[in-house]
């Protein structure tokens, strides 16, 4: 997911707390400590689900996230990283062997994959 998300469990509890109580998006955030554009997003992707109360109560958490969230995002983030991770020998010797930057390793992978991450990303999953 894009943004870290909520745990499963919490997600599980905004929604069944909008689709039950049909409380606002401001009185769900409070409740959960967290932001109303978080609970939107959450609460946009139930609407356009074809999810029902039933669904909410009777699905694992596990299972609601993967109903919310189609897997063809998830398996690209999954594909993104991947080619990231396979470079990441590359461009530790070039770092090493070279008077180069890891700015300036970015910058070319970033030409290469425009969809790729963004520096801050990139040089975290490295340092990592």
């Amino acid at each position: 997911m894009p943004a870290k998300g909520i745990s499963p469990k919490k997600t599980k509890g905004i929604l069944f707390l909008y689709a039950s109580s049909g409380l606002n998006n401001s009185q769900l955030a409070r409740t959960y400590k967290v932001s109303r554009s978080t609970v939107k997003r959450y609460v946009t992707l139930y609407e356009n689900s074809s999810l029902s109360l039933p669904d909410l109560t009777n699905l694992k958490e596990r299972d609601l996230i993967d109903a919310l969230f189609p897997t063809s995002r998830r398996n690209s983030q999954k594909a993104r990283y991947k080619i990231l991770k396979n470079n990441f020998p590359c461009i530790h010797s070039q770092l090493t062997e070279k008077c180069i930057t890891l700015k300036s390793i970015w910058e070319e992978y970033k030409q290469e994959n425009p969809s790729g991450y963004s520096y801050s990303q990139f040089a975290f999953l490295y340092n990592d």
